[in-house]
């Protein structure tokens, strides 16, 4: 499959922290709930640095295209 919006790369990235977020939420005790939280705060700063990047991306080629990123014209 291949994809060609940055926007749903974003989107499937996000799904997958997500599932790593659940997982150490349902493996860790009590004790080290913080250490999810923690991963948690990250995968929101990544969330919104991919989305700076993406209205970037939008404001300077005109759409989200993935294939507009490739060095080769």
């Amino acid at each position: 499959m291949k994809v060609s919006h940055v926007l749903r790369i974003l989107i499937s990235m996000e799904f997958v922290v997500l599932i790593i977020f659940f997982s150490l939420l349902l493996t860790f005790n009590k004790e080290r709930f913080y250490l999810s939280l923690i991963f948690l705060i990250f995968s929101v700063c990544e969330g919104a640095l991919g989305l700076t990047i993406l209205v970037c991306i939008t404001r300077v080629y005109g759409g989200d295209y993935s294939y507009m990123l490739s060095l080769s014209y």
